[in-house]
């Protein structure tokens, strides 16, 4: 009788562990995801914020100014008199990869950008 006791008791434990075994693995599946959110929400708020342009008053300001795109590789020459505008470009289909300043287009008016339209020849549809 007392086998009998034990065997009931040791079957309990067993059916036990059974059911308490998921629940683990469920928690632990839970505890990682909320982990790895907390994670990515602690990285978004750790980047770095894309540094301010510094307000500088017109009267100090020079007649060149070189604007840098803090996004992306991208860096203008502005001549503040004239208005004209430059991009330091690199030419990677040249030997040693040399880089300028070249003049980029500007229209001042709709009518002055299709009066440029018309003198340039289309691309032929493929």
């Amino acid at each position: 009788m007392a086998n009998n006791a034990l065997r009931r008791t040791v079957s309990n434990v067993d059916s036990r562990r059974d059911t308490l075994a998921p629940m683990k693995l469920t928690t632990k599946l839970f505890l990682a995801f909320l982990l790895l959110l907390l994670g990515i929400a602690y990285a978004q708020n750790a980047r770095p914020s894309a540094p301010q342009a510094t307000q500088v008053p017109m009267g100090n300001l020079g007649r060149y100014q070189i604007v840098v795109d803090p996004g992306g590789p991208n860096n203008f020459l502005l001549d503040t008199q004239t208005g004209k505008t430059w991009q330091w470009t690199r030419f990677s289909d040249l030997e040693n990869e040399p880089k300028a300043w070249t003049a980029q287009l500007r229209f001042d008016s709709t009518q002055e950008l299709q009066r440029w339209a018309l003198t340039q020849i289309t691309r032929k549809q493929a």
